[in-house]
């Protein structure tokens, strides 16, 4: 029986494309990396990791910079908090399943100190607890570390993420989760990934938890 629904943060809970976009052009200008718009930034998140890092013009030799670049990011990130808006529906479906007991955290390739200033600024406490996950590709460690703090078996969390690298983490820790089409990858990118739901809209997290419990929707 699930107890704990984790979320991931950028493109599930808010939509930050647009700070995304705009600081790693900033970044890009920097390291001389191949600047992008919105549209091109979404392509490139649908195709594979090496096809997005040669298109990025990023040399293979420098890619023990992307620990640097990423820290940067996030300091970065922390100026654009105030622009960042919420997908719409979310906060209501999180509000939802707290009525009906589930523990609500955030996990997140993103700093613990982004998420929880953010979060602080618009005085929203129904999440208890914010984990960030140590580098691009180690989520599913943290989801590891997560569930032994938490005492949970594997049935008892589910992560809900937009992209395919969560679903990707969430395979590893033999945890299952809830795939959003609203972040920055295609429906059918995610579908083939196989994660063990795939929803369009938030509303649809509360369906499929409480179909798991047989509660009335």
């Amino acid at each position: 029986m699930i107890k704990h629904v984790v979320f991931d943060f950028d493109g599930t809970i808010v939509d930050s494309l647009g700070a995304v976009v705009d600081i790693y052009n900033e970044i890009a200008g920097q390291y001389r990396f191949t600047k992008l718009d919105q549209d091109r930034y979404r392509a490139l998140m649908n195709v594979p990791l090496r096809e997005r890092i040669k298109a990025l013009g990023v040399p293979m030799h420098r890619i023990f910079f992307i620990r640097n670049v990423a820290r940067q990011f996030k300091q970065k990130y922390q100026t654009q908090l105030h622009l960042i808006r919420m997908i719409d529906g979310v906060l209501e479906a999180a509000e939802r399943l707290k009525e009906q007991g589930y523990v609500l955290s955030i996990l997140t390739s993103n700093s613990e100190a982004n998420v929880r200033e953010y979060l602080r600024n618009r005085e929203i406490s129904i999440f208890d607890h914010v984990y960030s996950a140590n580098g691009l590709f180690g989520k599913h460690r943290t989801i590891n570390q997560y569930r032994k703090q938490h005492r949970l078996s594997r049935e008892e969390l589910i992560y809900v993420g937009d992209e395919t690298r969560d679903i990707q983490a969430c395979r590893k820790s033999r945890v299952p989760i809830i795939a959003v089409t609203w972040g920055v990858e295609d429906r059918a990118l995610l579908a083939a990934a196989n994660p063990d739901y795939l929803i369009d809209r938030p509303q649809e997290i509360a369906n499929v938890l409480f179909s798991e419990t047989g509660e009335e929707i």
